[in-house]
């Protein structure tokens, strides 16, 4: 019957247990995926969802412009990272029990590197042509309130359209006065796109 010294399960359970580096590097790769490999599956699940949602935030922030979107980006990768650690520590003190089989780790992996890509291309085809619409229609707007503005500014006011120098100007195809109301005279800008915006 062979004795086993404290030092050796000691050596026994340091060499089982897993790489925190290779964990962080799964989680990057495949975001959760580092959650499988050191045990805690349902999290690895529950970031296959949450990643998403959060990426299509940043996604939505910075199609609008918003500088909030690089925090949002930032914020989910440190989210995720502080998740692990905390969880890596936690797994340390059971050493790492009960341990999830490299199968199952591969098939974790696998299965959500392709749902994912599949998710993701799916969510662009759909999402990023309206955002980016809806993007072009509030800089329409911009320009055409801008354009307002030079003919207000310009003092005795034509149905010629003065040049203005902003970001999109070079989209206005044509634009006319309305003088029926010399006070506040309105404008109709019409863009490439196709668009006309009428003010006020």
């Amino acid at each position: 019957m062979t004795t086993a010294f404290p030092e050796d399960l000691a050596r026994r359970t340091t060499l089982k247990r897993p790489s925190y580096v290779l964990g962080v590097l799964l989680n990057l790769l495949v975001p959760g995926a580092g959650f499988t490999y050191i045990g805690v599956w349902p999290l690895h699940v529950a970031w296959f969802f949450l990643t998403p949602i959060l990426l299509g935030v940043a996604f939505v922030l910075r199609v609008q412009g918003s500088p909030l979107s690089l925090a949002a980006l930032l914020g989910t990768l440190a989210l995720l990272l502080f998740t692990y650690h905390l969880t890596y520590r936690a797994q340390a003190r059971v050493a790492f029990q009960p341990a999830v089989s490299t199968a199952m780790q591969v098939v974790m992996g696998v299965s959500h590197a392709v749902v994912g890509t599949f998710l993701v291309g799916i969510l662009a085809a759909v999402l990023i042509p309206n955002l980016l619409a809806a993007r072009e229609r509030v800089l329409e707007q911009q320009v055409a309130r801008q354009m307002q503005v030079a003919v207000l500014a310009g003092g005795t006011p034509s149905r010629t359209c003065p040049p203005i120098s902003v970001s999109g100007a070079q989209r206005i195809t044509a634009c006319r006065v309305d003088l029926a109301n010399p006070r506040r005279p309105g404008v109709s800008v019409t863009f490439k796109s196709g668009r006309t915006v009428t003010l006020p």
